[in-house]
């Protein structure tokens, strides 16, 4: 019978964990038992403010990252594909993506307001860098050998694009897909904590700090890492279904 190593893991942290507690290595109030943190846990998922904070944060982030999948995607291939309109715009992207993202909530700010409006803008600025760079080195890597080949066959343009340029630079815009979508999840977060809410799991989350109920915000960072694992996991699956002539 295998034994999961996973399971095996986990059980070793919580063990380790109910240690340091006991033995009181950090103080309580900073670290909470394992039992304390589940009957928070408990508690929480009777109320309907968990399920809120969790369902405004997965709004966020799967607005902003639609919107940057839509623009980040065309844009990638039309730079990785045309060598000389790419030229024009390389030195802006790599500056733009040199950029920190939280260094545009003061400006979007003033522009946007408090509101969930300056919260996407931020999210999908920064991810939709992460899509078009990712799309741009698989269009732009595409085996010349096939693209000759389609030449010889004389396929115009749009063919050459449909049935080459964007099926091989898949897997680069999966890949970008997968980063972005876990970037945006972390993105929403901060903004949560910097930009005037209610709702959201970064809001939550510090304002559990501030009145220092740590084993609730214990509950929330943990419901936090629980969704960023599903997320990964959902793009692992998608693109396993996408390309499927990729799989071994």
């Amino acid at each position: 019978m295998k034994i999961n190593k996973t399971l095996i893991t986990l059980t070793a942290i919580v063990i380790l964990w109910s240690l340091i507690s006991i033995f009181r290595v950090i103080k309580p109030i900073f670290l909470p038992t394992p039992i304390e943190i589940l009957n928070s846990f408990f508690q929480l998922i009777q109320t309907q403010d968990l399920y809120k904070h969790i369902i405004y944060s997965l709004w966020r982030t799967f607005i902003s990252f639609s919107i940057a999948s839509l623009i980040g995607i065309p844009i990638g291939l039309l730079l990785g594909y045309f060598v000389k309109i790419r030229d024009y715009f390389e030195m802006i992207i790599d500056f733009l993506r040199a950029m920190p993202s939280p260094a545009l909530i003061p400006l979007s700010l003033i522009i946007f307001g408090i509101g969930d409006l300056t919260k996407i803008i931020v999210v999908t600025f920064s991810v939709a860098l992460i899509i078009i760079i990712n799309t741009i080195y698989g269009a732009k890597n595409v085996k010349k050998i096939r693209k000759q080949l389609f030449q010889s066959l004389q396929s115009n343009e749009i063919q050459t694009f449909t049935k080459l340029i964007l099926p091989e630079s898949m897997p680069h815009i999966i890949s970008g897909l997968r980063t972005a979508l876990s970037i945006s999840l972390i993105i929403v977060v901060v903004t949560e904590m910097l930009i005037g809410t209610h709702f959201g799991l970064g809001f939550i989350i510090q304002t559990q700090q501030l009145l220092y109920n740590i084993p609730e915000m214990y509950v929330y960072i943990i419901i936090l890492g629980i969704i960023g694992f599903a997320l990964n996991k959902l793009i692992i699956y998608s693109e396993k279904k996408l390309l499927f002539w990729t799989s071994g």
